[in-house]
C-alpha cells in the first residue's frame, strides 16, 4: 500500500508584487511582433442609421461599414469584449471585458469611460451597460441584490433607479425602450422613467432576446424551439420553431429573423407566421446582428464574424481580422511558427497575407502545436486519424510513430529541452525521444493507480524522471528506467492542478487553481509540499522551463496581463513583458533561453504573437 504525503500543509503564500520592470534584475523585451488573421467575434451591434457597425473582435471592438470593412479599432481590454451598446446618436460605443464597463469614443478611439473605476473595491462586475436616449447609460452588475444604476458618460457619476437589478436587459436602438429579463419575468420599460410599457410574459429559461429598432417589438428564446413576442400593446405570445435556441434579430416590427447552425428563418410578427423556406448559410452562424438596410453580421463561438445580407445568407462570408492572439506558437530554430484555426504558418513580419506562409498540407489540420528549445512538433488531423510532424526547415516533416492508444488521445506536450514528446490517453502513458526515435510505454497499470487517470505528465531534461499528476489529483515522481515511484502526494481538497514542467535539476512547477486563485507551486527535487507558493490575481495560462531550467516563464493575465519571468531557485519575479492582449496561445523559449515566443499580441496594437528578448 502506497504512504501519500499531503499537499495541505502548504509554504507560506507569496503574491507576485506588481513592482516596476525597471526594479527588476532583467528584462523581457518585445523585439518582434507576429499578426494572424481570423479573429474570433463574440457580438456586434449595429449604428442607428445602418451605415456602420461595431463588431466585438477578442479584446477590441471593430468599427465596420456594411461591406465588412473595418474603419477603426477600438482598444483597452486584454480581455475579451462582449455585450455591445452604442449610443443613440452614434458617437459612443460600450462594451463589457472581465467585468468592467469600458465606454469609447467612436472618434479617434478613445476610452472615456470604465465602470468601475480603477480603485473601486465596493462594486460589483458589471452584467451590461445599455444606452438610454440621454446617452447615459443602464449598468446591471453580477449581483441579484445589486442595485440597478444609470451612469452619466460625461461625469462618472451614478444614480439608482431601482434597488434591484433584473437579469438583464436590452435598449432598442433609440435608447428609449428597454426589454427587461428579471427572473422568471420579461417585459418592456421606458428607459426615461422605469415604468414598464405592456404586458408581461414568463419564462423557465433565456437563450437569446431581441429588441425591434424602434423598441415596439421584443422577443426571448428559451429552449425547446419557443420564441416567446413581447409588445407594448399586446399579450405575450409563443412561436414554435424547428430551431432549438437561435439567435434573434429584428429587421423591423414586422419581420424576426431566427439563426442557429447556419439556418436562418424569417417570421411575421402580426400573424406569428414562418415566411418562406429556411435558408442556409455555410458558415454555421448561430445568432446574428442585422442593419435597417438587412445587412446581417453572423456570430458563431470562437469563429471569425460573418457577413450576409438576410433575405440571402448562402453568400455568407467570414470577415478577416487581424487576431489578438494565436492557437498556438512554436519556433523552428529561430523561425517563429503559428497556428490558427488549425492551420498551421510559418510566421512573418509583414502583413499577414503576404508574409505568413501555410504549412498544411493535404487535407490534414493542425489542432494541436507544442514547442520548446527551437523544436516544434504538430498533431496532423486527417482522415486517417492523427500523425506527429516536426516542423523543420520551415517544412512539416514525418515524425515519430504515434503510439496506438486504445483511447482518444488526451496529452501532447514535449519536454523543457525539445528531446522528448509525451503523449497520453488518460491510460498509456508514451515518451518519445526525438533524435532516437524510441518509444517508452507505462499505463495506470504499471503504476498500481486503480481507476485513477494520467492528467499531466512531464520529464526531466536526460529523460531519467517523469512527473505525473493524476486526474484524482495524485502527484508522482517516477524512475523512468525502473518505474520505481519514488515520491507520492496528494492535492488538497478544492486545488485542480492545470500545468506542470520539469527542470533539468528536477524541480518542478505546477500551477493550480484553488478557490478561485491562480497558484504556481515550485518543487524541489523529491519534495512532496512546496517550498514556494506563489499566487496570482487572475490566470496562469502557460507556465515553461527556459532549457537550463534557471528561469520559468509564465503567461499571466489579471491585473497584469503578460509574461513574467521567475527564479525557480527563489520564485523571485526577475523580468515581466509589456501588457499583452488576451491570454493562452502557447509559450516557449528558444534553444539559447534568451527568448520567448508567446501567442498574445501586445496590447494596444496589432498582433499576434509576440517575440520578447530575455535578458538575466
Amino acid at each position: 500500500m502506497k504512504r501519500f504525503s499531503s499537499l495541505s500543509a502548504l509554504s507560506i503564500a507569496l503574491s507576485i508584487a506588481l513592482a516596476s520592470p525597471s526594479a527588476l534584475a532583467g528584462s523581457l523585451t518585445a523585439t518582434q511582433t507576429y499578426t494572424l488573421n481570423d479573429a474570433a467575434a463574440q457580438d456586434a451591434a449595429w449604428f442607428r442609421d445602418g451605415k456602420r457597425v461595431a463588431i466585438a473582435v477578442e479584446n477590441t471592438v471593430v468599427i465596420a461599414d456594411p461591406t465588412g470593412k473595418a474603419l477603426t479599432t477600438l482598444r483597452g481590454p486584454t480581455e475579451p469584449v462582449t455585450r455591445l451598446s452604442v449610443s443613440p446618436d452614434g458617437t459612443l460605443v460600450a462594451g463589457r471585458s472581465d467585468g468592467v464597463l469600458y465606454v469609447w469614443r467612436v472618434s479617434g478611439g478613445p476610452v472615456i469611460r470604465r465602470w468601475p473605476p480603477v480603485n473601486d473595491t465596493e462594486s460589483f462586475p458589471v452584467v451590461r451597460g445599455a444606452f438610454r436616449a440621454d446617452n447615459s447609460l443602464l449598468i446591471l452588475q453580477n449581483d441579484q441584490d445589486a442595485p440597478l444604476l444609470a451612469l452619466n458618460v460625461a461625469t462618472g457619476a451614478t444614480s439608482q433607479l431601482a434597488e434591484y437589478g433584473p437579469e438583464d436587459l436590452i435598449t432598442s436602438s433609440d435608447g428609449k425602450t428597454a426589454l427587461v429579463i428579471d427572473y422568471g419575468n420579461a417585459y418592456m420599460i421606458d428607459t426615461a422613467t422605469f415604468t414598464k410599457k405592456g404586458p408581461t410574459a414568463t419564462y423557465n429559461k433565456v437563450g437569446n432576446a431581441a429588441l425591434s429598432p424602434d423598441g415596439a417589438v421584443g422577443g426571448i428564446a428559451g429552449d425547446s424551439g419557443k420564441v416567446q413576442l413581447l409588445s407594448t400593446s399586446a399579450p405575450a405570445r409563443t412561436l414554435s420553431t424547428s430551431l432549438k435556441v437561435p439567435g434573434l434579430a429584428f429587421l423591423n416590427s414586422a419581420t424576426l429573423l431566427l439563426m442557429e447552425g447556419g439556418n436562418l428563418e424569417q417570421w411575421a410578427v402580426g400573424t406569428g407566421q414562418k415566411v418562406g423556406s429556411v435558408l442556409k448559410s455555410p458558415q454555421l452562424e448561430d445568432t446574428l446582428a442585422v442593419s435597417v438596410s438587412g445587412v446581417a453580421i453572423g456570430l458563431s463561438d470562437d469563429y471569425p464574424p460573418s457577413l450576409f445580407g438576410s433575405s440571402k445568407p448562402s453568400g455568407s462570408n467570414f470577415l478577416r481580422f487581424p487576431a489578438s492572439k494565436a492557437q498556438g506558437v512554436g519556433l523552428d530554430g529561430m523561425q517563429a511558427v503559428g497556428v490558427q484555426f488549425d492551420e498551421a504558418f510559418m510566421l512573418g513580419s509583414g502583413t499577414p497575407i503576404t508574409s505568413n506562409r501555410s504549412l498544411n498540407s493535404g487535407a490534414s489540420t493542425v489542432p494541436v502545436l507544442t514547442s520548446a528549445a527551437g523544436v516544434t512538433a504538430a498533431l496532423l488531423d486527417s482522415e486517417a486519424g492523427f500523425k506527429v510532424a516536426l516542423v523543420q526547415g520551415g517544412k512539416l516533416v514525418p515524425g515519430p510513430a504515434l503510439t496506438a492508444f486504445d483511447d482518444d488521445l488526451q496529452y501532447f506536450q514535449i519536454s523543457a529541452n525539445g528531446k522528448y514528446l509525451l503523449t497520453h490517453d488518460g491510460y498509456t502513458l508514451a515518451v518519445t525521444d526525438l533524435a532516437r526515435n524510441t518509444t517508452t510505454t507505462r499505463n495506470i497499470d504499471d503504476l498500481d493507480l486503480g481507476e485513477d487517470l494520467f492528467d499531466l505528465a512531464a520529464v526531466s531534461a536526460d529523460g531519467s524522471e517523469i512527473a505525473l499528476v493524476t486526474a484524482d489529483g495524485t502527484a508522482l515522481r517516477i524512475d523512468s528506467q525502473t518505474d520505481e515511484i519514488m515520491t507520492t502526494a496528494q492535492l488538497p481538497d478544492g486545488a485542480e492542478a492545470g500545468l506542470l514542467d520539469i527542470a533539468p535539476d528536477s524541480t518542478i512547477a505546477l500551477s493550480v487553481r484553488r478557490d478561485d486563485q491562480a497558484e504556481v507551486w515550485l518543487f524541489k527535487k523529491n519534495a512532496t509540499t512546496p517550498f514556494k507558493q506563489l499566487q496570482f490575481t487572475g490566470w496562469v495560462d502557460d507556465l515553461a522551463f527556459s532549457p537550463d531550467g534557471k528561469a520559468l516563464a509564465l503567461s499571466v493575465s489579471g491585473l497584469y496581463s503578460g509574461v513574467t519571468v521567475l527564479d525557480p531557485s527563489s520564485g523571485a519575479e526577475v523580468a515581466r513583458s509589456v501588457p499583452l492582449s488576451l491570454y493562452g496561445g502557447g509559450l516557449t523559449w528558444n534553444a539559447g533561453g534568451t527568448q520567448v515566443l508567446v501567442g498574445r499580441g501586445t496590447n494596444g496594437k496589432v498582433g499576434s504573437a509576440t517575440l520578447l528578448n530575455f535578458k538575466r
